[in-house]
């Protein structure tokens, strides 16, 4: 059995997202309700109830002062996605674990990604970059973050961790483990602690999943399966309304299932033919980079390349 954590609490859009994100994993999974275990945290339980008729859900309130304790003493927001993982990790110790953050989707039949759990192998997203990488093309992120691990030994758990400029970062839209490796959320939340402390970079948790996942485990990548929209959520968020619109007026489980795999396969088919739904502005960010840099010749060459694919893209 796969435990799913989804997590939605603040602004309704979240609560929006995490409804299509939700409702395509139970979809496109062949008999769900025998394989998957869905846990939600949230701070607005009956918000759910008319999207979630006849699907077992089990739904835990997250209150202001839960929220405040696990953001911890640093109050970094995205400390609550680990610590989630972690109580739900405790709650079902037996269960595999499946997190996707709220601008998922899955877009094809679970059943290959549900196939890659073992106690040798994670799952992520996607692999981004090096953190030698990122840093050799002005990522800011990156080269506040690489010196803090560089020729440093972290111990965590008793563990001694020796990571490298050569690690890389993985988009953990998606972050599943076996029950056999429950000891991985536990390393992540205090690596996660012990980064953060030291550099104020909002994607720490992300780099924490990362190094510890790829150090002590095989990663897989599960893009092939799910799509995480977090650069195109601008666009896609329209479909989103239009989606949780349409969804909630179907009462026949059925024709649920077969509305949202629709929606989300052809939803996939129009992120991939239109790239211009691109909402980051990475350029902007980029010029605005080489400026303050005065010139700084790296950050020129990847300002350079980002304008050349573009314009590829265009022509």
């Amino acid at each position: 059995m796969v435990t799913f954590v989804g997590l939605a609490h603040s602004r309704e859009i979240e609560y929006q997202r995490i409804v299509m994100s939700m409702l395509s994993l139970y979809a496109w999974t062949e008999n769900a309700s025998d394989k998957i275990s869905f846990i939600l945290y949230t701070d607005n339980e009956k918000y759910f109830e008319p999207y979630f008729k006849d699907i077992q859900i089990t739904f835990v309130n997250l209150t202001p002062e839960v929220l405040a304790d696990w953001k911890g003493k640093d109050n970094f927001m995205f400390r609550v996605k680990v610590k989630a993982i972690q109580d739900a990790t405790i709650k079902y110790p037996d269960n595999d674990v499946l997190f996707l953050d709220s601008d998922t989707f899955l877009y094809t039949d679970s059943g290959p990604l549900l196939a890659m759990y073992g106690q040798d192998k994670t799952i992520l997203y996607a692999r981004e970059y090096s953190f030698n990488e990122a840093v050799s093309k002005g990522g800011r992120n990156s080269s506040l973050f690489l010196p803090v691990i560089k020729n440093n030994k972290i111990r965590i758990q008793g563990l001694e961790f020796e990571f490298s400029g050569n690690n890389y970062s993985w988009n953990t839209g998606v972050i599943g483990f076996s029950h056999k490796n429950l000891n991985l959320i536990d390393l992540s939340l205090e690596l996660t602690d012990y980064l953060y402390e030291r550099v104020k970079v909002f994607v720490i948790e992300q780099y924490s999943f990362s190094l510890i996942f790829q150090t002590q485990t095989n990663v897989q990548a599960s893009d092939k399966y799910v799509y995480h929209y977090y650069s195109r959520k601008k666009p896609v968020d329209e479909y989103v309304l239009k989606f949780v619109s349409e969804v909630v007026q179907l009462n026949d489980l059925n024709n649920k299932k077969i509305f949202v795999k629709k929606f989300t396969a052809d939803l996939f088919e129009k992120i991939k033919t239109n790239p211009q739904w691109e909402d980051r502005p990475v350029l902007m960010d980029k010029i605005k980079l080489l400026i303050e840099r005065k010139g700084d010749v790296r950050i020129l060459k990847h300002v350079l390349s980002i304008i050349k694919n573009k314009l590829l893209m265009r022509y």
